[in-house]
């Protein structure tokens, strides 16, 4: 009996030895890690932030200077239409009293003296200082053969205002018209041997040149004056260049009974 139980109990500390040799083996020491286990199996990674660059801040935009709303553009007149279209108004008006009391042109025997200028026998616009706005010049007869008048008005301060008066007589007295490279017009008033010229400028209708020649028929001799002082004939010839910038002349002739420049004036300005 006594040897049975020791027997059980030698058999039962086999039992729990080789059971604790067998986990030995198997798992390991508990508590403790295992050498295959290091050996063969990674260790696991921890989770890193990855490597990121943060993007540099961009520079931030230079504030732009403040500027004013851009002012509304109001259209300027052009002064020189409009001046021009009251000036042909008062043009007209002026032209047409002249043709009623004084007809339009026209040449007449006078009783066997030659022939008598009636009438508005010529006229013209003419652009003396070249500002856009030009002056008005129109002839008319006198009583008397071949004797009649210009005149010339410019516009300002709103009406017509008479800038010269100008007898014209034939072969005596006579009307030319010179224009520079400028576009500045002069008007020649011939007499004999002196001739004036006259222009409008800074408003002002003025002499600006005179010059004048004579002749010594017994001895054959000349003296020439240009603006009141003696000249020789080079300056004399000169003058017209160095005072007026040109020396051509177109003259204005009330006798080759050309009157429709009168009816087509008045048309142009009444358009």
């Amino acid at each position: 009996m006594q040897k049975n139980t020791l027997l059980k109990l030698m058999l039962a500390s086999m039992l729990v030895f080789l059971s604790l040799l067998f986990s030995v083996g198997c798992f390991g020491v508990p508590g403790a890690p295992s050498d295959a286990l290091s050996q063969d199996t990674p260790e696991p990674l921890l989770p890193t932030a990855p490597d990121i660059q943060k993007p540099e801040p961009e520079p931030e935009p230079e504030p732009k200077p403040e500027t004013a709303p851009p002012e509304k553009s109001t259209p300027v007149p052009d002064n020189s239409i409009v001046s021009s279209n009251t000036a042909f108004e008062a043009y007209y008006e002026l032209l047409s009293d002249a043709v009623k009391e004084h007809g339009f042109g026209r040449m007449e025997d006078n009783n066997g003296q030659g022939r008598q200028v009636k009438g508005v026998i010529y006229a013209e616009l003419i652009d003396f200082d070249n500002d856009g706005v030009p002056e008005l010049l129109f002839i008319y007869g006198l009583p008397g053969p071949y004797t009649a008048n210009c005149v010339i008005y410019t516009y300002s301060e709103n009406s017509a205002e008479l800038l010269g008066s100008y007898s014209l007589y034939l072969n005596h007295a006579w009307i030319s018209i010179i224009s520079n490279d400028n576009g500045i017009s002069f008007l020649s008033h011939s007499l004999d041997e002196l001739d004036l010229f006259y222009t409008l400028a800074n408003g002002q209708w003025a002499e600006v040149l005179n010059r004048e020649f004579y002749e010594d028929y017994e001895d054959d001799e000349y003296e020439w004056f240009v603006n009141g002082n003696r000249a020789d004939e080079q300056e004399y010839e000169d003058s017209l260049i160095k005072y007026l910038g040109s020396n051509i002349f177109r003259p204005i002739s009330i006798f080759d009974e050309d009157y429709h420049t009168v009816n087509d004036l008045l048309i142009f300005l009444n358009e």
